[in-house]
């Protein structure tokens, strides 16, 4: 890619030449440290590309060796801006096109709403439009802090608002007002925290509510590990004597219980990999002139620093004494190796560790995993894993504020 840039910016010719000793031409040119590019070989003339600079060179080359040539081509940078100056109005047009695409980039022309469900989307537009956000508006002269803070202002049913400008279009991102947390839900909705999962309790926090276990109990998805139903006796009487007035009350429980939580995972490994290598993938052409059983690389490297695999295309032929020959180079995959169990068992505790960490919640943690090879055939490993982890397993579950449950 950098060696087009350099050739636009310093310029090209693209030459014909007629004659019985073509390939000399090229090679001397070659050798002259001007690359030659793009060459096309006919039995009766030769086209190829070099450097505007190796015009001389070439033409005192073809001189020498009794050839014709004639230039059938120029590019470039150099080639574009003569030719603009023989054109002032190709050129005007030109500046005036691109102040013109300029101008059209400053402005906002889309303005677009995420993140809405519950307050219409053209409301938030309106809003934003009063603030100065619409279509049409000049980007340089857009406050967005001022959008984004005052638009839950003028609409209260949003909390936050953000403005983000993505070339000539506006995102307004908002996000709602959400349900209020558990704690401040009325007493009318009481729940009990209940187990998400099996588990080993390891410690228990209620903020609300009378607990329904202990550490080092053992508990079953489903079971109440913290009640929202409590007992309690009136002020003024001991809560251990058993004559005392009893009264029960609902209320939503809070809190926490963290357990030891066991996930079992099958992976199968495979029994064969190829390892990565720097130069996977990597590749490049070159060109190549054949003359009477001896090469001369004109264009791209001569030896890659890895193996490699080479496809060709000659021109005229492979079998002609003189031929241009296209060298599409490209790295060799490595072979592939054995996979040894300690592997397997390895590759097969990460991929189980990463599954169960991506779906664990906030504050959890994963302990331990052990891995064992179960199953084991020429072209597979079979490993069971067991991955260990401590997590608040409590999540809530509502019941009816009566006297039966």
């Amino acid at each position: 890619m950098a060696e087009k840039v350099g050739r636009w910016l310093s310029g090209w010719v693209r030459v014909e030449a007629r004659g019985a000793r073509l390939a000399e031409l090229v090679s001397a040119v070659a050798r002259a440290g001007h690359p030659v590019f793009a060459a096309r070989a006919a039995p009766d003339a030769w086209t190829f590309s070099a450097p505007r600079g190796a015009l001389p060179a070439i033409e005192a080359e073809a001189l020498r060796l009794g050839l014709s040539v004639r230039v059938v081509g120029r590019g470039g940078l150099p080639e574009l801006a003569r030719r603009l100056a023989r054109h002032p109005s190709l050129l005007a047009f030109g500046l005036g096109l691109a102040l013109l695409l300029w101008l059209a980039s400053s402005f906002v022309w889309i303005v677009a709403v995420e993140g809405a469900s519950e307050v219409p989307a053209p409301a938030i537009l309106a809003a934003a439009r009063d603030l100065g956000l619409a279509p049409g508006a000049f980007r340089p002269s857009l406050d967005r802090d001022r959008v984004a803070r005052l638009l839950p202002v003028l609409i209260p049913r949003l909390s936050w608002a953000t403005v983000s400008l993505r070339g000539t279009r506006a995102v307004i991102r908002v996000a709602e007002e959400a349900e209020p947390p558990p704690e401040l839900l009325p007493a009318s909705r009481p729940a009990d925290l209940v187990a998400r999962r099996d588990g080993l309790v390891t410690d228990v926090l209620a903020l609300a509510g009378q607990p329904a276990v202990r550490p080092g109990d053992i508990v079953a998805k489903g079971q109440v590990l913290v009640r929202g139903r409590v007992e309690a006796v009136p002020r003024g009487y001991d809560p251990a004597d058993p004559r005392a007035p009893r009264m029960t009350m609902d209320v939503r429980a809070r809190g926490e219980v963290r357990a030891r939580v066991w996930y079992h995972r099958y992976v199968e490994v495979p029994a064969r990999a190829r390892a990565a290598t720097p130069a996977q993938g990597r590749g490049f052409t070159r060109y190549r002139l054949d003359v009477f059983g001896r090469s001369l690389i004109l264009w791209g490297r001569r030896e890659p620093p890895f193996p490699f695999v080479v496809s060709e295309r000659a021109w005229p032929s492979p079998t002609s004494p003189v031929a241009l020959v296209r060298e599409d180079v490209r790295a060799e995959a490595p072979p592939a190796r054995e996979v040894s169990p300690d592997e397997a068992l390895a590759a097969a505790r990460r991929t189980a560790v990463a599954e169960v960490a991506g779906g664990l919640g906030r504050g959890a943690r994963v302990v331990r995993a052990t891995a064992e090879l179960v199953v084991r055939t020429a072209d597979v490993y079979g490993v069971a894993v067991l991955v260990e982890t401590e997590e608040d397993i409590a999540e809530t579950r509502e019941f009816a504020p009566s006297a039966s449950r």
